[in-house]
């Protein structure tokens, strides 16, 4: 099994060497394929998995009422100007509990 697998290696690097510029290609596009998916990733990982801190958990809501003829926009507040009980992250709520 391993001496197929070291076989097949040995013939495609006899390969890759007798075509250098299909080899030049491949790994071009190898590695503008790996960079832009860890791009992508890390967008979306710092935008949409891990927001940063600060921002409202229900930002989308237009506005949320709070009183007669008062609203509240939860998107203009970091999570410090909001009343305890509104924050609906458990790690949130203990931390700013412990800050207090």
């Amino acid at each position: 099994m391993v001496e197929s697998i070291w076989l097949d290696i040995q013939q495609a690097a006899r390969t890759l060497r007798a075509s250098p510029l299909f080899t030049a290609i491949a790994v071009l596009s190898l590695s503008v394929g790996i960079a832009g998916t860890t791009v992508i990733f890390g967008l979306t990982n710092a935008y949409l998995l891990h927001p940063r801190s600060g921002i409202a958990d229900n930002c989308f809501a237009l506005e949320t009422p709070t009183g007669p003829g008062m609203s509240f926009s939860p998107c203009a507040a970091t999570t410090s100007d909001r009343p305890l009980a509104s924050i609906t992250n458990p790690t949130k709520r203990k931390k700013l509990r412990e800050m207090s």
